[in-house]
């Protein structure tokens, strides 16, 4: 039992499949933090990097990687 990525990265260096049974909860996202104290500079970077993460999510890179690293 544990986080899901985590475990299929384990295995995978294990060389062992392993198969997702049951899923507790698959509701938690991922969160970034930036400082406040970089101010409007930290708040563009955050959009920009919010931005970035949509698109890749949209262009099926972000499955691409979890694809290649944890299948």
């Amino acid at each position: 039992m544990g986080e899901q990525s985590i475990l299929l990265f384990i295995a995978k260096n294990l060389g062992i499949q392993i198969e997702t049974v049951f899923v507790l909860v698959d509701a938690e996202p991922d969160y970034f933090a930036f400082s406040r104290t970089l101010g409007e500079k930290g708040e563009i970077l955050a959009e920009k990097f919010s931005q970035t993460i949509r698109q890749l999510r949209q262009e099926g890179f972000i499955e691409k990687i979890y694809d290649k690293y944890l299948k």
